[in-house]
């Protein structure tokens, strides 16, 4: 005898149901949401219980109160690593290794990706170096996506030895006084023969801080251009100087009066 044949229906209502209850707390319920997208979408729910396409289900169910993109997203992650991992690195961080796999056109993850090594562009924007995933923050990771898929890759002109001395002192620094979820970022690039530092991801209540952060970068190198309050002092003094050599030469003066 075959199995008894479940209404689809009833099964898919059973299915709406939970979704929406795992909505109430979907945070911690994004891996079995995105089980359950696989399973509509897989077994043709939707369409064997009356519907044109599984997007219409979704769109009349659940579109006031989650986008079919991300239930997309989370059923990639659903499909490609178990509930404990998801529950282990968080969907939002599998979600951008998973672009990640994509942007740099990679064959595959390991289902457990503890030891995948992730290809993180520098903080001197000259090359990339290899860091085992756990250890990439969020920032890293999407870095990471970027360099992958061509923007924001090394320059073909690579800084001067001595500038990218500099921009690491800096990068130092500023890790010094961040953490490294709300940490800027501090790159170095070639424009001409000029190196040009390019700074993100700022937190606005904290500039006083970063500028801090760039003061003490700056002294690690004695050669390193004095803080901007130093320089504008500085600027001051050829003024003076200009006004004690037109006293010197009175001759010049009076010649420039007649």
């Amino acid at each position: 005898m075959g199995g008894t044949v479940k209404d689809p229906h009833e099964v898919l209502n059973g299915v709406t149901e939970q979704m929406n209850d795992l909505l109430t707390h979907m945070d911690r319920n994004c891996w079995l949401l995105g089980s359950l997208y696989n399973q509509v979408v897989d077994e043709a729910l939707a369409q064997n219980a009356g519907y044109r396409t599984a997007e219409a289900y979704f769109a009349e169910q659940f579109e006031d109160r989650v986008s079919q993109s991300r239930l997309a997203s989370w059923g990639a992650v659903s499909k490609q690593f178990p509930e404990a991992v998801c529950a282990q690195f968080g969907v939002s961080k599998l979600e951008s290794l998973i672009t990640y796999k994509n942007a740099a056109k990679l064959p595959s993850l390991p289902a457990d990706p503890s030891r995948f090594i992730v290809k993180v562009p520098t903080a001197d924007g000259t090359g990339t170096e290899d860091k085992p995933f756990p250890k990439c923050t969020w920032r890293q990771l999407r870095a990471a996506i970027a360099a992958a898929n061509g923007n924001g890759a090394p320059k073909s002109s690579p800084v001067p030895v001595p500038d990218a001395a500099r921009v690491n002192e800096l990068g130092k620094s500023v890790a010094k006084y961040f953490g490294e979820e709300l940490r800027p970022t501090v790159k170095a690039s070639m424009h001409g023969q000029t190196t040009v530092l390019s700074f993100a991801d700022v937190p606005l209540p904290e500039l006083e801080t970063f500028l801090m952060a760039m003061d003490e970068g700056l002294k690690a190198h004695t050669d390193v251009p004095a803080p901007l309050a130093a320089r504008a002092r500085t600027v001051r003094g050829p003024k003076v100087a200009a006004k004690k050599e037109s006293r010197s030469a009175p001759a010049r003066s009076r010649k420039g009066r007649r």
